[in-house]
């Protein structure tokens, strides 16, 4: 499931910020089970109005908090909040929200955090599973996705929103990426909606 960060309550964003791994192994499935259920018939809903919209976040908050008491009861050996590889990862995720646009490589926020391109990566796929470029092309790609489905910029204007000097790289690449063109991920969006 991906949404868009901004729709889900800051509590639960900052909590789920400090956590190392992306994997959720949830135990109260009844109640995600009904939850999913909730949100995917808000979803398929011939029309959303204001009150299904409202509804559809509470839903969608509802299923983020329990996936959050799921974490803070079992605290897996491998979250710890304090140490050195969390501060860090917590940084670059910091980093990396406020700066997307302009930095696109990992040598930059490595620098920013005063270590070294490699032990970045190092600490990035030990807490997370994942690089550091990884990371900054998910994050740039998650917000194409938002800017397409949500604007009605151009391909071209997105690109260069996002930092990129080459509007044909930026399209090739979210190909490459994501399975579709940056404007065909725009159709499938508004067919799916309506």
């Amino acid at each position: 499931m991906e949404v868009s960060p901004d729709i889900i309550e800051k509590d639960f964003r900052n909590y789920l910020d400090k956590l190392s791994t992306p994997v959720v192994s949830v135990t109260d499935s009844q109640s995600l089970s009904t939850l999913v259920e909730l949100i995917d018939k808000s979803c398929n809903a011939s029309e959303l109005n204001s009150f299904g919209v409202k509804g559809l976040h509470a839903c969608l908050n509802a299923f983020v908090s329990v996936v959050c008491n799921t974490f803070s009861s079992t605290q897996d050996k491998h979250l710890k909040p304090q140490s050195r590889l969390s501060q860090i990862t917590a940084a670059f995720r910091q980093l990396l929200e406020g700066n997307f646009r302009t930095l696109k490589k990992p040598a930059d926020y490595a620098a920013l955090l005063s270590i070294s391109t490699a032990y970045l990566n190092e600490v990035l796929i030990k807490t997370t599973g994942f690089s550091t470029s990884h990371w900054i092309q998910q994050h740039l790609f998650l917000e194409a996705k938002r800017l397409l489905h949500h604007t009605e910029l151009s391909s071209k204007e997105i690109a260069f929103e996002l930092g990129f000097e080459d509007p044909a790289y930026f399209a090739r690449l979210f190909k490459k990426v994501n399975g579709l063109t940056p404007m065909d991920f725009r159709k499938a969006c508004h067919d799916l909606s309506g």
